[in-house]
């Protein structure tokens, strides 16, 4: 019954031959019963024509009483004949588009960079038309990575017949700040050093001094000394060398942040007005329907309906944009509920700004004025202490203090 099925009524004197028939043909049929001499049955489309075929050849007179699905189909479409043109023409240009690249899309800003993307894919021969099974990815995203100028990455997806060209940029380091210049390591935070870790440079705070933002941990000049008695006098021999500090300095320190919060505020509301705009999606394409987006603030709420043709969704579908229009209107807030929303700005603050530091303590205080409310927190934290501070090598470094001061 999957492609439909016809209900008969038959008229005869006798049914004998017709079962006799029915169980020789094998056609499968339902609901068959005699009622006042008739003998109605169900049968399903495909085997509808060869019980007619054997009510014909017995000289039974069968009249179709109801039917469904692919028979009232094809009655209604024969009098359409363009319908049946048009879904043909749909069909077709559905499988010729589906496996066509028609838009070429660059996540780039950068047009000379887009210029050179599209040479090397011209090369390739991927242009608008191109069908996606002639299209070699991988070999492409190499290709893009190694000939287009500026492109450090390069990936390539398809959505439907658009083609989509992700890629990172090359950003050359600034000269002069960081390339091949000796740095030292200083203090970015108030507190106590607890652990070094330190590959090149020269100690100058050891664990367990007490550091203030600025100060020198590790220097990127390092001096050593040797000294040796000669006829009866000192002699210092002292070499000086530029590096870059290689490192880092963890520890505790302290952190005081405010959050303050206004009793004064500003909310959203609805007012209740709603506006509608409609448009067509053709494939990846959106075309409107309305002259321009109206002034003022809304919630957009898409409702988009495919179309379908014999059970198959086409590449174009309806969408409309059901506009709620928002205001904004002052409000005031009580004391407690300005605190909550301090609360909840001192979590955000964590979850964004601490979570590479271990919290090891944290002490809270209210205050509040007639404007609102202000949270102070003071964090004590244990992590990473110092950030690295370039500089330039002196025109004239310190002289070795004898001829025998190794080089």
């Amino acid at each position: 019954m999957m492609l439909g099925s016809s209900r008969y009524i038959i008229k005869a004197d006798s049914y004998s031959r017709l079962y006799k028939a029915i169980l020789r043909e094998n056609i499968p049929v339902r609901d068959m019963r005699e009622e006042k001499g008739e003998l109605r049955l169900k049968v399903s489309w495909e085997y509808s024509f060869r019980l007619r075929k054997v009510c014909k050849e017995l000289g039974l007179e069968l009249i179709c009483e109801s039917e469904t699905g692919l028979p009232v189909l094809f009655r209604k479409i024969k009098k359409r004949p363009g319908l049946v043109v048009g879904g043909i023409a749909a069909l077709m240009m559905w499988q010729f588009l589906g496996n066509r690249v028609l838009i070429i899309d660059i996540d780039t800003d950068n047009e000379e960079l887009r210029s050179s993307v599209m040479t090397v894919l011209s090369d390739q021969g991927i242009t608008p038309g191109i069908r996606l099974s002639d299209i070699d990815f991988t070999v492409t995203e190499r290709r893009l990575r190694k000939e287009a100028d500026g492109v450090a990455w390069a990936g390539i997806s398809n959505k439907g017949s658009r083609l989509a060209i992700d890629i990172i940029e090359v950003i050359p380091a600034e000269k002069g700040i960081g390339v091949g210049l000796p740095c030292d390591l200083v203090a970015c935070e108030d507190g106590e050093i607890k652990e070094l870790r330190v590959m090149d440079g020269m100690v100058v705070r050891c664990v367990g001094s007490g550091v203030l933002k600025g100060d020198v941990v590790v220097s990127g000049t390092v001096v050593t000394e040797k000294s040796k008695w000669v006829n009866g006098k000192e002699e210092i021999t002292r070499r000086v060398r530029y590096t870059r500090c290689l490192g880092a300095a963890y520890g505790e320190f302290t952190r005081v942040e405010e959050f303050f919060v206004p009793f004064e505020q500003e909310t959203s509301f609805d007012t209740g007005e709603t506006k509608k705009l409609s448009s067509i999606r053709y494939f990846d394409k959106e075309i409107p329907l309305f002259g321009s987006i109206p002034e003022g603030s809304y919630i957009t709420e898409r409702r988009e309906k495919p179309l379908k043709l014999f059970g198959l969704t086409l590449p174009l579908s309806h969408s409309t944009f059901v506009l709620h229009e928002t205001g904004r209107r002052a409000v005031t807030i009580g004391e407690e509920q300005a605190a909550d929303l301090a609360k909840q700005q001192a979590e955000l603050y964590e979850k964004n700004f601490l979570g590479e530091y271990e919290l090891l303590s944290r002490e809270d205080s209210l205050s509040a004025d007639e404007k609102g409310v202000t949270l102070t927190v003071t964090y004590t934290l244990y992590g990473k202490m110092t950030k690295e501070s370039y500089f330039f090598i002196p025109k004239n470094p310190p002289e070795k203090e004898d001829s025998s001061s190794e080089k």
